[in-house]
């Protein structure tokens, strides 16, 4: 048993309720358990808050009124003795909640008192380090790490961080494959990044989102998002307590409220900082490892600018001012946009909850914020997007490598290469998204695509280069192809 399942019996112990072999099992427990024993002591003082209260003068029709209900209820048949303290303790627990403001206390293990003291220990951080490691696997071959993105930032808030950066993937083209490694570092000083690589537009692309995820207004990847990842798991279940960085943690798994996935989530037993996230998502073929861990909370962390005594620049290195790639709606703004006179069956108000949510800097703050109905607006919305894999014969593959488009779309027939590397679509800006669109699908179903694509003027052709390399742009044409 878990310390939360002794909870009721704990109850019953305080009041005497119990069977002598009850109560011999429970203090055994005690003498062992330090939380379980702060519960008890909370038990008692509701007892006695409950004995102060009996003192009072009753009106007689008023208790005998609620007796004759409560004895028409029981009966003449004798219950249980086990099954007497569940009943008793849950009478005490519909107490406890109507005396919360005499005493906010919900149980020493309990979920939302663990929840309350991470929230307050996320407020306390001054410096930190957080590492996300992910992986890909093929299902058929899962011994085989096909992709690792290996990222680790070190904060002095508010803005000073650094980070390294670190992916490798295959790469096929003409039947070969090869491992593809990036890597880089960053530095931000809340004004400026400062960088050193040849792959300018590339670094700078990915590392300012990395750095809005991880950091920028809350990002979703930092301690507080951490925190709110607590209350998107529904009904967390608690399991054995792991040790994580030399840490005791204490272990919970749940559901998240929003798609069919599950996460773990450590949270340090003695300063309720969360330790350790990890998701484990099966998309298609692959199978997607998330791992994000939080460390050296507080610690004397050094991040050196790669600037002289002077403060110029060291030889190598670039600056520039940091600006997000796209418009992002603070999470305060997006929850109090919320008025609670919204019609949640009208589209148009279900679909701009549904942006707020999209765009929002935290999504699942801003979700958690939302009353039920707004949330079932979300779920509905996500679950109509997926996209699910009718057959297992049918085979969708895409992919952009070394300036060469390759999709595959067994069901409609379509196998194709288009070969850009003459292109070169380097800060080239996209005017007409949907435009671009149109020209890479009537390209992609073409008798000859390559004979297509090369038709188009160099402008154009620089223009569709471009967006390839954008995910969003990519992820919308693999969308309307399938």
């Amino acid at each position: 048993m878990r310390c939360f399942d002794y909870e009721e019996l704990l109850s019953a112990y305080a009041g005497d309720e119990l069977s002598r072999a009850q109560r011999e099992f429970i203090e055994e427990h005690l003498a062992v358990c330090a939380d379980c024993r702060d519960a008890l002591a909370g038990f008692k003082s509701v007892r006695q808050r409950l004995g102060a209260l009996s003192v009072m003068e009753q009106k007689p029709d008023i208790k005998v009124g609620v007796m004759s209900k409560i004895n028409g209820i029981g009966g003449s048949g004798r219950k249980s003795n086990w099954l007497r303290p569940a009943v008793f303790a849950f009478s005490v627990v519909a107490i406890v909640a109507m005396l919360f403001v005499l005493q906010p206390w919900s149980g020493n293990n309990g979920y939302n008192t663990i929840l309350a003291k991470a929230k307050e220990a996320a407020g306390n951080i001054q410096s930190y380090c957080v590492n996300s490691y992910d992986t890909t696997v093929n299902i058929d071959n899962p011994e085989i790490i096909g992709s690792v993105t290996d990222n680790t930032f070190e904060f002095i808030l508010p803005d000073l961080a650094h980070l390294t950066y670190y992916h490798s993937y295959p790469s096929t083209h003409n039947g070969i494959t090869t491992l593809k490694e990036e890597s880089f570092e960053i530095y931000y000083d809340g004004e400026y990044q400062y960088y050193q690589t040849e792959d300018k537009d590339y670094l700078l692309q990915t590392a300012g989102d990395l750095y809005y995820l991880f950091c920028g207004n809350g990002g979703t990847m930092s301690q507080e998002h951490a925190v709110a990842m607590l209350e998107f798991m529904d009904k967390p279940e608690q399991l054995a307590d792991e040790i994580i960085d030399g840490f005791p943690c204490l272990h919970y798994i749940g559901n998240l409220k929003i798609g069919d996935f599950r996460a773990e989530i450590w949270i340090g037993k003695d300063d309720y900082l969360v330790r350790q996230i990890k998701q484990v998502i099966q998309s298609g073929k692959y199978i997607e490892t998330h791992i994000t861990r939080y460390y050296n909370f507080n610690a004397d962390i050094i991040i050196e600018l790669p600037l002289d005594d002077s403060g110029n620049l060291l030889s190598g290195w670039e600056k520039e001012v940091y600006e997000l790639g796209f418009d992002i709606i603070p999470v305060d703004e997006a929850i109090v946009s919320i008025t609670g006179e919204e019609d949640w069956s009208d589209p148009a108000v279900m679909r701009a909850v549904f942006d707020l949510f999209c765009y929002s800097s935290d999504p699942i703050i801003f979700f958690n914020a939302l009353p039920k109905e707004g949330q079932q607006v979300i779920r509905n919305y996500i679950e109509g997007m997926a996209y699910t894999e009718e057959t297992s014969t049918k085979v969708v593959s895409y992919g952009f490598n070394d300036g060469v488009l390759h999709y595959t779309n067994t069901d409609i027939g379509i196998d194709v290469y288009v070969d850009t590397n003459a292109i070169n679509g380097e800060d080239v800006i996209v005017d007409d998204v949907d435009g671009t669109l149109k020209k890479w699908i009537d390209t992609i179903k073409a008798a000859d695509p390559q004979a297509y694509f090369d038709a188009f003027s160099d402008e154009i052709k620089k223009e569709m280069v471009s967006a390839l390399s954008v995910d969003s742009f990519s992820s919308k044409l693999i969308s309307m192809l399938d």
